[in-house]
């Protein structure tokens, strides 16, 4: 896993490298630059293409000024404004101002008035004013500056974050003067608020880089929040033995299925099946029972009631894990069946759908949810549970205080899905694309993951590579089609070669 620092946390990094790494505070800022230019490059040629530079007084405006000398060697015009900061500059913004002035580059400073340039088609912008510090919206003279730097038109691309958005909580930023990025570049950590949505209009693509830190030093910085990789997750795969047979490899049971929505509980039943589990029961309404063993030969079925669920299974102990939820309408099943189920079996649940719902309805119910159960909450579903009117990380901060009341996990889905856990810690998503915003995705979500804690990995592990795998199947898929024409169908056809992909990646 990939550690998502704070920029005090970062900071903390880059001195840690510098003094147990053998690195000076210009070298770091130099391999930034490289690491930017080499990334700039690929995203923009050059063909003598004039590039306005907007540089600080902090550290980005140092990374700006190194870069300005870089892209000047590799055929670029670049042109620099140096905005300084109440006259002064950093002294590692200062160092490299005075590395620019042997060099053919423009440099405009600007300690009072600012000319903008004339912006012509066919430009490019950097935008290196500020960076992860900032605490308060940008105003005055800045707020000017970012603003004809939006109406330029031009492609712009930032150093680390856009200047003007904070790097974690941006709910007492007003967003009105924030630069457009169109793409983002940061070096080995992202900032929190480029995965969240109501970023996404500033920040545009991004990517992180990194600049050649070594990884035992980044053991020395503590952090919440981690992005998933493919490394670590490939490296927990089970190998399904020679001699293995359907119990080894473990039994679920789905509850759920209306006469709606049989289509949405077929996809979580096949992906399940994917996912490897030896042995899969659905327990839903009769009138559904034989057209799903028809469509699906590989599963067994048990009858809940005629119009809704009127009675759980037998013998629940026999299942490595539940999941409760999904496709099912109101009123599905009582309140007093549901509290039957979770205090049936100390093994941990997955609840899905209706079953947040009913959480949201009555929160007493929470209190029965066996320890390292799933929770699946979509957009709506958080809404019910934490509010309509929080912002991203004050939805990550409540579901961390959930799963810890409850020690389980609860996931919020959505672009960058995040999966909270009762240690506080927070694991974000990155695979996927919006070919994933259609009715029935989320189905197979729920099916992979209980696929998986059927198979025999624990509640996080099986989290973790659930999200994972179902971003990644909607990125092959998408590759291969276009991301509208991908169906949820698609995608539980193409699990066995991302698990395989996966794999080898180890």
């Amino acid at each position: 896993m990939n550690k998502i620092y704070s920029p005090l946390q970062l900071q903390e990094l880059y001195q840690t490298a510098c003094r147990r790494g053998g690195l000076t505070p210009a070298d770091l800022v130099e391999r930034i630059a490289q690491r930017f230019v080499y990334a700039f490059t690929r995203l923009h040629s050059p063909s003598q293409r004039r590039v306005h530079i907007f540089a600080g007084a902090g550290e980005n405006g140092a990374y700006a000024l190194a870069i300005a000398r870089l892209l000047r060697e590799r055929n670029y015009r670049p042109e620099v404004y140096l905005f300084y900061r109440q006259g002064k500059l950093s002294e590692s913004c200062e160092a490299q101002r005075l590395r620019l002035e042997g060099t053919e580059v423009p440099l405009t400073e600007v300690s009072t008035e600012f000319r903008p340039p004339h912006f012509q088609a066919g430009e490019l912008i950097i935008d290196g004013l500020f960076g992860g510090e900032l605490t308060k919206p940008l105003s005055g003279g800045y707020a000017l500056v970012v603003d004809k730097i939006n109406q330029s038109g031009l492609p712009i691309v930032s150093i680390e974050i856009p200047s003007g958005l904070y790097a974690e909580d941006n709910s007492t930023n007003p967003l009105e003067q924030v630069v457009r990025a169109t793409h983002t570049i940061a070096f080995e950590s992202p900032y929190l608020s480029l995965l969240f949505g109501e970023s996404a209009p500033y920040v545009g693509q991004w990517q992180v880089l990194p600049i050649g830190i070594d990884e035992g030093l980044h053991q020395d910085v503590n952090s919440r929040y981690y992005l998933q990789s493919e490394q670590t997750l490939g490296a927990s795969l089970l190998t399904r033995q020679p001699f293995a047979d359907k119990q080894a490899c473990g039994s679920a049971l789905l509850i759920g299925g209306s006469t709606s929505k049989v289509g949405h509980l077929l996809l979580a039943l096949r992906a399940a099946l994917r996912a490897g589990c030896g042995e899969l029961t659905v327990h839903t309404l009769t009138p559904l029972a034989t057209s799903l063993q028809i469509a699906q030969p590989e599963l067994l079925a048990s009858l809940a009631g005629g119009q809704e669920f009127e009675q759980l299974p037998k013998h629940l102990g026999q299942y490595q894990t539940i999941a409760i939820g999904t496709a099912m309408d109101e009123p599905a099943m009582s309140e007093s069946l549901l509290r039957q189920l979770m205090t049936s079996s100390s093994r941990p649940m997955i609840f899905d759908d209706w079953a947040i719902q009913r959480f949201a309805h009555n929160r007493s119910l929470l209190d029965i949810v066996p320890r390292g159960s799933v929770l699946l909450c979509s957009r709506r579903d958080q809404e019910r549970l934490f509010g309509g009117h929080t912002t991203s990380l004050e939805r990550v901060e409540l579901a961390k205080q959930l799963a810890s009341r409850l020690d389980a996990t609860v996931v919020l889905k959505g672009a960058y899905t995040a999966i909270c856990r009762a240690s506080d810690n927070v694991y974000f998503n990155t695979t996927g694309n919006a070919a994933l915003a259609r009715s029935g995705s989320g189905d197979v979500l729920t099916g992979l993951l209980l696929g998986l804690m059927a198979r025999g990995y624990g509640s996080l592990v099986a989290t973790l590579l659930a999200c994972y795998l179902h971003g990644q199947v909607a990125d092959l898929c998408a590759a291969r089609q276009s991301i509208e024409s991908v169906l949820p169908s698609d995608l539980v056809n193409h699990i066995g070669e991302a698990l395989r992909q996966l794999a080898s990646d180890v």
